[in-house]
């Protein structure tokens, strides 16, 4: 016992794990037994590719070299041999899983047995037939060694019962020395014992091992899966984080200024936006909607969208707020950004004041104006004079003062290109049914608006 305990821990040592008894979880079970029937058919394939090509040096071989007693029983062998690998070769291409783990289980049994009768009848042929040299004997050897061989590689298939297929690949070539009545019989039957016994002990330690190796893959398999989650899961609590500050300053989604209604409505596109908005209060009872659509998508344009969000809260404790003070600062701060890659910002701001709007654009965030509700003929676009920012040093901005009516109900729309198209824009028809829309739906009207882009629309009706 010492001395097997002792040999455990050495092969233990050079890697080699022992079969051993271990409780499985049905996933595991489950994935065992694919990475078994992947052995198999691997060992299939490289038998099945091999073994045409060595019947036809069999079929060549019998015919010219064995004695004329042998050579039927040679030729009859290797062509069968080869035609068995070729018909389970044929099946694998169409067979399910199921029916294919059959196909490997008949092809093994077929491929034994006919090894272990054409070796024992070689055997027996050598042992009774006058003048057989001895050359025929490491014949007959070679092909009871290869058939050992291909049983014992088929041990990851049938487990425990590939005992049944050594049994009918060791029984043929004893019933041969058998009725060969020959001498040697006890000699050849503990030959065979020592050689089966050390081929069926390196399959069963090299299987152990696969399946070990099997499980540990399975396992570092479900760690990196775990890995990956996690990892998702701190890309989500950071893009949360990333939406939760975007939304400090973001419009409350119906506000009264006055007799105007004031109504929000933002969808964004993909996780992360590039579409911003915003308002405020200043202390001479104006107040200021700003939209801003950064060009691009994504990280970058979601970083650019949270420097605009600090710039406007670094300037809400400023009383006397001047916005192009502000644009300026917004201007330098993407400037300074895109040094290695231009970060550019388009920005419309609306300044409500009485009956007086006074619209700043820096880019191409349009405004749309409906001087009575009415009458759909009294629609137009407002078009602001400002460069980009992000780009220009000292961008020109020049603000557009709009008086608004005094009787009758009015309708004024800022969004980004993602609501006001370039469509849109081009017809004031679909502007006027968009605001109906909108009037009637609400935010299903902008979510339904065929862009794929983000969507930011700030209506005020009078």
């Amino acid at each position: 016992m010492a001395f097997v305990g002792n040999l455990k821990r050495r092969l233990t040592r050079r890697g080699q794990v022992f079969m051993r008894r271990q409780v499985l979880t049905v996933g595991q079970a489950q994935h065992l037994e694919r990475w078994r029937d992947l052995e198999a058919l691997r060992v299939f394939r490289s038998f099945g590719l091999v073994s045409p090509f060595i019947s036809v040096v069999g079929v060549v071989g019998f015919l010219t070299l064995a004695p004329a007693p042998m050579r039927l029983p040679g030729v009859v062998f290797s062509a069968a041999l080869s035609l068995n690998a070729l018909v389970a070769l044929a099946i694998e291409r169409y067979a399910s899983p199921l029916q294919l783990r059959f196909a490997l289980r008949a092809n093994a049994l077929i491929s034994t047995v006919i090894g272990a009768v054409a070796f024992a009848l070689l055997l027996y042929l050598a042992l009774t037939e006058p003048g057989v040299p001895a050359a025929d004997f490491v014949v007959a050897g070679l092909i009871w060694i290869w058939m050992l061989w291909y049983v014992g590689a088929y041990a990851v298939l049938f487990g425990r019962y590939i005992l049944l297929l050594k049994l009918v690949h060791a029984i043929p070539p004893l019933l041969a020395f058998s009725l060969a009545r020959s001498p040697e019989t006890p000699s050849i039957f503990l030959a065979l014992i020592f050689m089966d016994g050390f081929v069926a002990a390196y399959f069963s330690l090299l299987n152990a091992r696969g399946e070990d190796s099997a499980l540990l893959a399975l396992r570092s398999q479900k760690l990196e899966m775990q890995n990956e989650s996690l990892r998702l899961q701190a890309i989500e609590t950071e893009l949360s984080l990333v939406r939760e500050l975007g939304n400090l300053a973001k419009i409350p989604e119906s506000v009264q200024f006055g007799r105007c209604r004031i109504a929000a409505y933002h969808v964004p596109f993909g996780i992360l936006g590039g579409d911003w908005m915003a308002s405020r209060h200043l202390a001479d009872g104006r107040y200021v909607i700003a939209v801003g659509d950064v060009t691009g998508k994504g990280v970058p344009a979601a970083m650019v969208v949270q420097a605009v969000q600090s710039l406007w809260a670094a300037h809400l404790h400023i009383d006397h707020w001047e916005p192009m003070t502000w644009f300026s600062a917004v201007n330098r701060s993407l400037r300074t950004m895109g040094r290695r890659h231009a970060q550019t910002l388009s920005v419309g701001m609306v300044i409500l004041d009485g009956r007086k709007l006074t619209y700043i654009s820096a880019g191409h965030v349009p405004l749309y104006i409906v001087a009575d509700v009415r009458d759909r003929n009294t629609g137009r676009f407002v078009g602001g004079s400002g460069q980009i920012l992000g780009i220009y040093a000292d961008p020109q901005i020049v603000p557009v003062t709009v008086e608004l009516p005094d009787l009758s109900p009015y309708a004024v729309l800022l969004g980004t290109d993602g609501i006001l198209d370039w469509q849109t824009r081009k017809s004031s028809k679909r502007a006027f049914q968009l605001l109906q829309q909108v009037e009637a739906r609400g935010a299903d009207a902008i979510k339904d608006h065929p862009v794929d882009d983000d969507k930011i629309l700030v209506t005020i009706l009078a």
